[in-house]
């Protein structure tokens, strides 16, 4: 068993863990390892899980929706390496895509649904990175709350229905959902209030997924963050906790 499975074992004390049919967020500022959980993580263990079992065919696929460049196929492979992982055969099933707006996203998701719904793909992860950035400059344009919350209401009706319909082909088919939402820091001159942090950073989304993290850094120049379950699958607030990358993932 790898180093990755064992630690997520532990964090599973938490109330952090990757099941089928639901569906986990990761939010935070930049560079503290919001790719890495809500991608390069459930990809291993999911690898891990499925090929222990036998279950990996030529079908199985596992999809990444990037709005950004920040994943890495360097990094997956390093971490997927360390773990006693064949990169190679790994990424024979890796369906990875490039997006920049809510249109883009859709039209990879109807892509997808209708891959899955047609049989030729069995998929069995969808992670999608930075969620919420294509929202971002339209977002900071809003000083006044009601306003903005009157925008967003609109805004995102177009990212509930990705969610819903997400939520219903993981359900359906067995498909574990893992997304990534940023936090921005505030440009020079503007001050948002809490509520717009809150708002952009995920809290609007925090309705669908069973599971909330929100990961901080501790401090500049070290490699911890703090990771705290702000949900959990049964509702609750769950656990707060230390995590150290390292190599292979991370260490608690």
């Amino acid at each position: 068993m790898s180093k990755l499975v064992d630690e997520i074992g532990r964090l599973d004390e938490f109330g952090v863990s990757y099941i089928f049919r639901e569906a986990i967020l990761f939010y935070g500022y930049a560079g503290v390892g919001k790719t890495r959980f809500s991608t390069y993580f459930p990809i291993v263990l999911l690898h891990n899980f499925l090929l222990s079992s036998n279950e990996v065919t030529d079908k199985t696929t596992y999809v990444v929706i990037n709005t950004d460049f920040s994943f890495s196929f360097d990094d997956l492979q390093r971490i997927t390496e360390a773990n006693g992982i064949d990169y190679a055969r790994l990424t024979k099933h890796l369906w990875v895509e490039h997006v920049k707006s809510q249109d883009d996203l859709l039209a990879v998701l109807r892509t997808i649904f209708k891959v899955i719904k047609d049989g030729k793909r069995d998929v069995k992860l969808i992670a999608i990175d930075k969620i919420n950035d294509p929202y971002y400059e339209d977002m900071i344009s809003y000083t006044d709350k009601r306003t903005f919350l009157s925008f967003t209401k609109d805004l995102t009706g177009g990212l509930v229905t990705i969610i819903k319909q997400l939520l219903s082909y993981a359900s359906r088919y067995d498909i574990i959902l893992s997304w990534s939402a940023r936090r921005r820091k505030p440009r020079e001159g503007f001050r948002p209030k809490k509520w717009y942090q809150d708002v952009y950073a995920g809290h609007i989304l925090q309705y669908a997924p069973s599971i909330v993290v929100r990961l901080e850094k501790i401090e500049s120049g070290n490699n911890k963050v703090k990771l705290k379950v702000m949900k959990n699958r049964h509702g609750n607030e769950g656990g707060e906790i230390i995590v150290e990358f390292t190599d292979y993932g991370f260490k608690l």
